[in-house]
This record gives C-alpha cells, structure tokens and sequence, in this order.
C-alpha cells in the first residue's frame, strides 16, 4: 500500500507543473518539461519545453489589461480550454501531455476488481476452462453493468 502510495505521489510530482503553469519560474518549467520529454520520450517531443514556456506567456497574457479572461486551472479545463480555442495545433505536444494526464486512473479499484471476478470464474471446478472462454465470463461479469445500461439506452 506505501508503495502503492509513493508511484502516485511520483506520478502526481511529474505532472504538478500542470497545476501551476502560470506560477510556476521559467527555469522551473524548463527543468519539468525536460524531465517530462525524457519520461514519455515515445509521446512526446522535446518541443515541449518551448511549448510550456510560450503557453504560460500566452497565459500570463490573458490576464493583462481590462479584458481578463478565466484562465484553466487545473489539467482537465486546461485541456478543454485549448480544444474550445483549438489550440492544440499550436501546442500540441502539451495537448497530449494533458490527454495523457486526464486519463490516467486515480485508483487502481477496476483492476483489482477484475483480478477478483477472475478468480471467482476460475475456481477449482473450471480449471479445465479454456482461456478463450475465461476471458468472455469475465468481460461478462466485470462488464455486465455496462451492458445492460447500454441495452436499455441509460448510456
């Protein structure tokens, strides 16, 4: 559990410049954006430390004279931010470092439920179950809620 505990503080501490694009110094945001571009080097382009830099500038801007704007606050309105004002193509490695923050799990709850579901389905008695089978029960039952929300149109 502690160590459970650490990795989403760790996670948490990666992703914090998110939180505090606005204050944080551009040295800071420098040092994140590099330590972001080596974690998710595969997702990501370097470009996303000039990237951070020039949306906080964009931000800070925002803010400046008579005509204040709400700036997002936080990963999620800041992701639905840059779609309403398309600026995704301007800053588009920001725009998936924030797609890859909004979808991250906040507990690992679904996964060990789906680890429990399989170990009710194969128990002593289905031993000789073939996999193919296993995993239909399972996607079944650790489904099943959404299934029958679907069928019925409570989508």
């Amino acid at each position: 559990m502690d160590r459970r505990c650490q990795a989403y503080i760790g996670t948490l501490e990666q992703f914090d410049v998110l939180f505090h694009l606005k204050d944080v110094n551009v040295t800071e945001l420098k040092e994140k954006g590099l330590t972001i571009s080596k974690t998710f080097c595969h997702d990501i382009e370097n470009d996303i430390i000039e990237e951070l830099v020039h949306l906080q500038c964009h931000l800070k801007s925002l803010n400046l004279g008579s005509n204040r704007v709400a700036i997002p606050e936080n990963p999620r309105t800041l992701l639905k931010w840059l779609k309403e004002k398309e600026l995704q193509y301007i800053y588009p490695n920001v725009e998936i470092l924030l797609r890859i923050f909004n979808t991250l799990p906040i507990s690992n709850t679904s996964a060990e439920r789906s680890f429990s579901v399989l170990k009710r389905i194969k128990n002593l008695y289905r031993t000789s179950m073939i996999q193919e089978r296993v995993s239909e029960l399972a996607f079944l039952c650790i489904e099943g809620d959404y299934e029958k929300n679907f069928f019925r149109g409570d989508n």
